[in-house]
């Protein structure tokens, strides 16, 4: 199991799925987060965004009850992966929080360069490519740690 966690000190935000019908789910979370913290990332790492499933299993007064709890918190979610409930606001909700600290940047790639143009499609959202000739315009939005990536690898553009 630490080995799994281990694999997150690379991660821009953390899922944690949650079995929230599990009578034992709150000490599986303070598991997590108790190696989470014994890696160095619990308090200086990423984001980590809960994820309460099997919301489809729990009766109704803990279902109301937990669903009070996700509406008042940013980083929890309850849904049901079963029925589909609640997968759609957890969606748009990681999408504008990816998108919310990406720095937008143009670049002039040489059509050689497949493989940065590639990665930018791989690690981010590329808004625009165009070009003629042997050169091609891309404007591509990363987060500042992909950027810093992208100019390891490939140079600055």
């Amino acid at each position: 199991f630490r080995a799994t966690l281990e694999e997150v000190t690379s991660a821009d935000i953390i899922i944690h799925v949650r079995d929230i019908s599990h009578a034992h789910s709150k000490a599986q979370r303070d598991d997590v987060i108790a190696i989470l913290a014994e890696l160095g990332i619990a308090e200086d790492g990423p984001p980590v965004i809960e994820l309460w499933n099997k919301a489809d299993l729990l009766d109704i007064e803990k279902r109301e009850e937990f669903g009070v709890i996700a509406s008042k918190a940013d980083d929890i979610f309850l849904l049901s992966a079963e029925t589909g409930e609640g997968v759609d606001a957890f969606k748009q909700a990681l999408s504008a929080r990816i998108g919310a600290g990406n720095l937008v940047r143009e670049l002039l790639l040489e059509s050689g360069e497949g493989e940065a143009l590639a990665w930018l499609y791989s690690k981010g959202k590329v808004e625009r490519q165009d070009g003629e000739g042997s050169q091609i315009n891309v404007t591509a939005a990363l987060s500042p740690r992909n950027w810093n990536q992208f100019e390891k690898l490939f140079g600055t553009h």
